[in-house]
């Protein structure tokens, strides 16, 4: 859906066909909720990313003057080393993040 609608804003001619029928169980753009994962280590490629895509959403619901995205945060089980890589990926690119051990998740 969102590729039709930034192709059609661009000029282009779209037509969208779904395979089964209107919010189904199996649709990949359906449902009341779907994930924007800024966590991929220390690839910060990635992590910019879905900055994007968050700030893309976040223009789009001006746009349509309706709240779509619902931050939520996560909690990861990971080494130490990949835990210090990710959160080094975070704070070069100003996103929060907050390491605990055992005891304090």
């Amino acid at each position: 859906m969102w590729t039709a609608l930034c192709a059609a804003e661009l000029g282009a001619r779209v037509t969208l066909v779904e395979r089964r029928a209107v919010g189904h169980d199996r649709a990949s753009s359906g449902g009341a909720s779907r994930n924007i994962r800024a966590a991929y280590g220390s690839d910060g490629f990635y992590t910019r990313l879905a900055m994007a895509a968050w700030s893309a959403w976040r223009d789009r619901e001006d746009q349509f003057g309706v709240q779509l995205l619902y931050p939520s945060g996560a909690l990861r089980a990971e080494t130490r080393v990949s835990l210090e890589a990710q959160r080094r990926t975070f704070l070069e690119c100003g996103l929060p993040c907050e390491v605990l051990n055992a005891a304090e998740a």
